[in-house]
């Protein structure tokens, strides 16, 4: 089966349709027995009591009172208040955050341990170092990691996580993780991380594309979210939308970026995701569960062209630099129409003066079917270490964290804060959900920096970067270079466990 010719979507999530901010009972344990104080589990289910009439998916873990212990969680400083809530103080999403811990804590008589590490790309080899030395001592420090995607994945390679399939008391048929993950970064059958609703990065990581609506009307161009809705939003209409919105400003004969109006702007980390956007994979999955190359078709050249094309058109500034504040302040100052970021530089927009809309990446052409949202690279997944002390209280934890984001954390996220507070479009709404209803995680991203060239980046996206005139010579010399880490790859894994 062509595994990434399909459609990723992630589970609807129902508990959307609840107020985060309204007042929330957490939820009691069901059943005659009382709680065991010695940690260990009994067979009586725990199954939650919704307060609305429609309580949804329920969790149901064994019942299990593990005495107060320390529940110690490696997190990645970037992230810490993603996971870290002390107290209600008011934020949304923060106090969300709160009751989703004290609810966790309470359910199963824990106490959470966070422990922070800077764990970003500058960061890798230090956040990896951290775990390997903590498996290979056998010390038991962590019950469960979150870690950036791009940081953490390749570990996997060393045996030094859990196979997510042994880890007890995690349901990933539930709506509250990431589905058929097994399909699409698996290997055999072989699953050493996931990810779900606990990791708010699991949606603030994914590339939009923000538009200027002051700029669109002083271009007279027409409205994008009809396009979208209509299934017309592909490269073509984003590139006639911005092909002419650019204008040298200060009349000095040529564009300068941050003085003068540019049609698009972008980073490279965000533009790689139109790879995703434009189903340009470069692995697929064989019968047999396994990763095999995708050879370059006549319209992925094609594909090639028109976006070196694009990137290097006037009033186009993409470009490697990855300071936000950089890039997004001519924004901010009505001067670029459209720029690719991602859902979390909303929070920087929202004293923005002039109204602002988001839209997912384009198609690449209306014969596409869908759209697709990449989930960033930075995304915190979860992994569990192969000495984890008890494995069975780590799963259940997990469910339990991920199933109380899901009521209330990610809620709070994207019903409040991001459609209500951080934004005054009513489109922006309609146009979030389908960015996150078309979410996938995938190998060529996944595991991109373990193969070099990185896989995520075929397609042009530094408007400073050279395009070759032999995209199809170039990629076979990839593929040769690629297909060698991919058999050491593979190796690892069958080691791993044998």
């Amino acid at each position: 089966m062509n595994h990434n010719t399909q459609i990723r979507k992630f589970s609807l999530m129902m508990a959307l349709l609840l107020v985060a901010g309204s007042a929330s009972t957490l939820l009691s344990c069901g059943g005659d027995e009382p709680a065991a104080d010695d940690g260990k589990t009994t067979n009586a289910p725990i199954v939650t009591e919704a307060v609305t009439e429609d309580p949804g998916p329920k969790l149901e873990l064994p019942e299990a009172d593990y005495g107060g212990r320390n529940f110690n969680m490696l997190i990645p400083t970037e992230y810490t208040d993603h996971y870290v809530a002390e107290s209600e103080t008011g934020d949304v999403v923060l106090d969300a955050i709160y009751k989703r811990n004290r609810a966790v804590e309470e359910l199963l008589n824990i106490k959470y341990n966070y422990i922070p590490e800077s764990g970003g790309w500058e960061s890798r080899d230090a956040f990896k170092g951290i775990i390997r030395n903590s498996v290979l001592a056998g010390d038991g420090a962590y019950d469960l990691i979150a870690g950036y995607q791009v940081v953490t994945l390749p570990l996997t390679l060393e045996g030094v996580f859990m196979d997510i399939n042994e880890v007890p008391n995690i349901d990933l048929e539930k709506p509250w993780w990431v589905h058929n993950l097994v399909d699409t970064i698996g290997i055999e059958g072989k699953l050493y991380t996931v990810i779900g609703d606990a990791s708010i990065s699991l949606y603030s990581e994914i590339p939009v594309l923000y538009f200027n609506k002051k700029l669109l009307a002083d271009y007279n161009l027409p409205d994008p979210y009809p396009m979208v809705t209509e299934g017309t939003w592909t490269l073509d209409a984003l590139f006639d939308l911005v092909k002419d919105a650019h204008s040298d400003i200060n009349g000095d004969g040529k564009l300068v970026f941050g003085e003068d109006h540019f049609g698009y702007t972008a980073v490279a980390v965000a533009q790689r995701a139109f790879q995703t956007a434009a189903e340009f994979t470069v692995f697929d999955y064989d019968d047999n569960g396994m990763p095999c190359f995708v050879d370059l078709s006549e319209r992925d050249a094609e594909l090639y062209f028109k976006m070196g094309e694009f990137i290097k058109s006037p009033g186009v500034h993409a470009y490697g630099v990855t300071n936000t504040t950089e890039y997004i302040t001519p924004f901010l100052s009505d001067q670029v129409l459209i720029s690719n970021g991602f859902i979390s530089h909303t929070n920087l927009l929202r004293d923005m003066k002039s109204d602002f809309g988001i839209l997912p990446l384009p198609k690449r052409d209306e014969a596409q079917e869908n759209y697709h949202s990449q989930v960033g690279t930075a995304a915190a997944m979860f992994f569990v270490p192969a000495t984890v002390p008890d494995a069975a209280m780590t799963g259940m934890t997990a469910e339990a964290m991920n199933y109380y984001s899901y009521k209330e954390v990610i809620p709070a996220y994207f019903e409040i804060a991001l459609k209500e507070k951080y934004t005054r479009d009513e489109g922006v709404k309609q146009m979030l959900d389908i960015v996150r209803e078309n979410a996938q995680v995938n190998f060529t991203f996944a595991f991109s920096t373990v193969f070099d060239p990185f896989t995520n980046c075929i397609l042009p996206t530094s408007s400073s970067e050279g395009v070759t005139n032999d995209i199809a010579s170039k990629y076979e010399k990839n593929v040769k270079r690629w297909e060698r880490t991919l058999g050491s790859l593979l190796e690892s894994y069958n080691e791993i466990g044998s």
